[in-house]
């Protein structure tokens, strides 16, 4: 359960907007999350959107260094959040947004995803 399928990224447009316009948020610098549950039969556990704005980061190299450290470390973590959801029959549309202008290390970045993901599980 540890690989991070095209079908577990959020690419639909209709979900961004809905996502965006009536998700609920929690911040822990650098990192911002946002949530909606969905109700559909059909959706996966969990679909999660990465974004690093290009207002903070202006070059897309460091950008793409940043959606790479925060995908692996969701990928890494996401076990336990799949399982708890399951528990409680609740599916999720995610999005990770990197909120800062400079890059923080791989493990500072890990440990802010668990304590999202952990946080995110207690609200719900």
């Amino acid at each position: 359960m540890e690989t991070f399928k095209k079908s577990e990224r959020l690419n639909n447009k209709n979900w961004i907007n809905e996502l965006f316009k009536s998700g609920r948020g929690i911040t822990i610098s650098p990192l911002r999350i946002i949530w909606v549950c969905s109700n559909k039969t059909d959706d996966l556990i969990s679909q999660v959107m990465i974004s690093v704005p290009k207002k903070n980061v202006k070059l897309a190299s460091k950008r793409n260094l940043i959606k790479r450290r925060i995908n692996e470390s969701f990928r890494l973590s996401k076990e336990g959040l799949y399982n708890n959801l399951e528990l409680i029959n609740k599916k999720l549309k995610i999005a990770i947004i990197y909120q800062k202008k400079e890059i923080d290390s791989y493990n500072s970045i890990e440990q802010k995803i668990n304590l999202l993901l952990d946080r995110l599980l207690k609200t719900l």
